[in-house]
């Protein structure tokens, strides 16, 4: 039995709980999927981070995961909650771990300028044209990944562009795991300090890369193994 009352699954942009399906199936464990919440024209990283921790019972020791945004997000739900332990994939641990490119602020400037409707169709053709760069992207290009993709509004996308250029946040939490791939191209991994590193595992890699971040993951929660061969 697990020592954890849950496990707390936050997606990242663009994705919703079907990202975990196959992660958590690795997982002996509680596990819940918090999905994103509505948005307030004013919320800023923090007031958002709050609305997501209310689904968060903290009366006995929780974990917290997230993935890309998510683990940006899960990093500062932590600083409300207080997790046991924190796993971020492909994400980063603070704004030292971003890109230069991400770390423009001013950047947002003129992506809040762009209309919704044209920032979710730029969202989309990204990632489809993404699929013929990345041989990783294209091996996750299904029906179901389209159908995630494509509740994007082009308003929470810019939102969340806007947040993670202007995230300034040094916390660090005291039992954190960093799972992150070496072809991952958002989170490039030479701005990465102190994390598991998998091999070939590009920024979709929860999706085909689950059955060996499981195992990570197992481990430094110290689970039960649950094999499923």
């Amino acid at each position: 039995m697990s020592k954890y009352n849950k496990i707390y699954f936050i997606p990242g942009l663009a994705t919703d709980k079907l990202i975990y399906k196959d992660l958590i199936n690795e997982l002996d464990a509680p596990c819940e999927v918090i999905e994103f919440k509505l948005l307030e024209n004013d919320d800023s990283l923090h007031d958002y981070a709050k609305k997501m921790c209310e689904e968060v019972d903290d009366s006995e020791p929780f974990v917290i995961i997230g993935t890309s945004f998510g683990g940006i997000l899960a990093m500062e739900m932590a600083k409300i909650k207080h997790p046991t332990k924190i796993v971020i994939i492909s994400s980063a641990k603070s704004r030292e771990e971003l890109s230069p490119i991400m770390r423009l602020k001013g950047a947002s400037f003129f992506v809040s300028m762009v209309p919704d409707r044209i920032m979710k169709h730029i969202f989309n053709r990204g990632f489809h044209i993404s699929t013929f760069v990345k041989k990783s992207y294209k091996s996750i290009y299904n029906a179901e990944t389209k159908a995630m993709v494509a509740k994007s509004t082009g308003g929470f996308d810019k939102w969340v562009m806007k947040q993670v250029s202007g995230w300034d946040s040094d916390y660090e939490h005291q039992s954190l795991l960093h799972i992150h791939g070496d072809k991952d191209i958002v989170f490039p991994i030479k701005y990465i300090r102190n994390c598991y590193v998998i091999k070939g595992g590009g920024h979709p890699m929860i999706i085909n890369k689950y059955k060996e971040i499981g195992k990570v993951i197992t481990d430094f929660l110290h689970l039960p193994s649950n094999n499923n061969e």
